[in-house]
């Protein structure tokens, strides 16, 4: 009777298949087509620690169809990467609007609209 060897595969070669999750992915330009066409959007993870377990982010825009031409607008990123919250009241819009980064179609998708912030290739943040 011959033995059967089954290689032992830790749990953290499992995750590593994986894509991780980062709060850096969020940072880059962004544009709105579909709520602001023309206009565009910045990200950067300050590195600054907000509410617990985020990080405050500068996101700064503007320029796009029905908004101002420059505007700053408070947000924080997990830092797990799982998820970017938008304080959109400045501008008129919800407090606390919610987005997870697409690594498929490479941008911040926003659950409660749908609305999809593609991000330009090449444009991250320094």
């Amino acid at each position: 009777m011959s033995t059967l060897s089954i290689p032992f595969l830790p749990p953290s070669s499992l995750a590593a298949s994986k894509p991780s999750l980062n709060p850096a992915m969020y940072e880059g330009k962004y544009l709105d087509p579909i709520n602001h066409p023309g206009g565009t959007r910045t990200i950067k993870v300050t590195g600054q620690d907000g509410e617990k377990g985020f990080y405050k982010v500068e996101l700064t825009g503007g320029g796009g169809k029905g908004e101002p031409k420059n505007y700053t607008l408070p947000a924080q990123v997990s830092k797990d990467g799982s998820k970017i919250i938008i304080d959109f009241s400045p501008k008129g819009g919800p407090k606390d609007f919610v987005g997870v980064f697409d690594d498929e179609l490479k941008g911040i998708k926003f659950l409660k609209d749908g609305n999809f912030w593609p991000m330009q290739t090449g444009e991250k943040c320094e």
